[in-house]
């Protein structure tokens, strides 16, 4: 609830995104990779798991020898950073 001024009648707002800081953004996170990853298994199944097994949010403890890792770089953009696509 909000109001602009003492003047003025509360109104009532919400939010429709689940922020960084919120407590269950983690959780539904964590949810949201493992069904994705579930779901591309077919199409990788060794990045299915290592995004399942060794990513926690952001923070991921998998690597890879340099052929293994360089198939996720992507494209590089016209700004020097990638596309996120696979090769």
């Amino acid at each position: 609830m909000w109001r602009f001024a003492p003047s003025e009648e509360w109104q009532d707002f919400a939010l429709d995104r689940v922020h960084f800081g919120d407590a269950c953004a983690a959780t539904q996170l964590e949810v949201a990779k493992d069904i994705v990853a579930d779901a591309g298994y077919d199409i990788d199944p060794e990045a299915a798991c290592r995004i399942k097994e060794d990513v926690y949010v952001d923070d991921g403890l998998t690597g890879g020898t340099l052929e293994q890792v360089s198939r996720f770089v992507g494209n590089k953009t016209s700004d020097g950073t990638y596309d996120g696509t696979f090769q």
